[in-house]
């Protein structure tokens, strides 16, 4: 099976990254080709010269990035896509990229930035939902996102042509969720049910068990997520309704 994996990478290296990383080599391991789509957001909110503002107005659709990730698509031939972060450079024109191409995809849900811009549902040390029903507002009204209301504002923009789009909806074949806590509140904000999978995170530890069926205890395997993407390649919906409209990147292709 080909893979393609999809990640904005952040300026100071972090989890995610290291999960991205640790899936590129167990897939490889476990006998699936891949290939990487990087983009890097270093300068992404750093300080506002002309080239910032422009990225942050091309979170809510990135037609640069349309056109870089077709091309992408069209020479790595995946049979399916797995997107870990896409904001603020990937933008949900990634989404219509894979689309148009036929080619299915899996999104891994961090975090909660699908309906809170902090990403962690806390504010001031507290439990907070206030942007989980739609109302993005209080996100911009509390500079949620990297304390800025300006950035929050980007934030609030790139979602809500997401969410009423139905492209969250339409266009992601199936999402894999670290926890129930996570699938439950991707629930609350819209998601169907039926697209959300419940899968541990990726182990630390990269030797491979006895065989790959063997599920160790709070330890991911390649299978698993392989078994994932291969039941969405297969499961193409027959009709999808969604408006579409028409940075820094790099990528490498591991074999």
């Amino acid at each position: 099976m080909r893979t393609a994996l999809f990640h904005n990478v952040y300026g100071i290296t972090g989890g995610e990254e290291r999960t991205v990383d640790l899936e590129d080599e167990l897939l490889t391991m476990a006998g699936h080709h891949g290939a990487r789509f990087d983009v890097l957001n270093d300068r992404v909110f750093g300080c506002f010269d002309l080239d910032t503002l422009q990225s942050g107005v091309r979170a809510s659709w990135n037609p640069a990035l349309y056109r870089s990730v077709r091309d992408f698509l069209t020479e790595s031939r995946p049979d399916v896509a797995h997107v870990h972060d896409w904001f603020p450079l990937l933008s949900p024109s990634v989404y219509s990229a894979f689309h148009d191409a036929g080619v299915p995809v899996v999104q891994t849900l961090h975090d909660f930035r699908l309906g809170c811009a902090a990403g962690r549902m806390l504010r001031d040390g507290k439990n907070c939902d206030l942007c989980i029903g739609g109302d993005r507002r209080p996100a911009v009204h509390n500079s949620c996102y990297r304390g800025s209301r300006l950035q929050s504002r980007v934030w609030k923009g790139a979602m809500e042509r997401g969410w009423s789009t139905g492209l969250f909806q339409s266009l992601v074949d199936a999402y894999i969720a670290p926890s129930e806590v996570v699938a439950t509140q991707h629930r609350r904000m819209g998601i169907p049910a039926d697209l959300l999978t419940v899968l541990p995170m990726h182990a630390s530890t990269l030797s491979p068990p006895r065989s790959w069926a063997e599920n160790r205890r709070g330890q991911w395997h390649p299978t698993e997520t392989a078994q994932c993407t291969l039941a969405v390649s297969r499961r193409k919906k027959a009709s999808r309704h969604c408006s579409r409209r028409g940075p820094v990147w790099t990528r490498h292709s591991t074999s």
